[in-house]
């Protein structure tokens, strides 16, 4: 697996988290703050095959908190899928997305975090 990207750091752990799987898309939100403001977070992923939230400690994988890591998902009917992975901090579920592309934007707190 390779880094794909860094997440934000909060010293304090994020807060909530928030996922959706809509057609084929996903997203993955969480609170989190920076210089004393409460900003989301949503790593969104288009072309979503799976989604996989693990909250099982003794069934995870060792990885990184708060950095996104990928590897070519072997898909011999889809090119360019990437399988990402990734936990956040202050939390004990790890993600695993296979999707064809991950992106990250942050915006400060409105108080909702999943919008459909």
């Amino acid at each position: 697996m390779q880094e794909f990207l860094r997440l934000p750091l909060d010293t304090s752990g994020y807060g909530d988290f928030a996922a959706s799987y809509v057609g084929s898309n996903a997203k993955v939100q969480f609170r989190y703050k920076s210089r004393g403001t409460d900003l989301v977070a949503e790593i969104g992923f288009t072309f979503c095959i799976s989604m996989e939230i693990n909250g099982n400690l003794s069934s995870q994988k060792s990885l990184p908190y708060d950095t996104i890591l990928f590897e070519i998902e072997n898909n011999p009917r889809v090119d360019g899928i990437y399988r990402y992975n990734f936990m956040l901090s202050g939390s004990d579920f790890q993600f695993s997305v296979v999707a064809k592309k991950c992106t990250f934007v942050e915006s400060i707190d409105s108080g909702v975090m999943i919008g459909v």
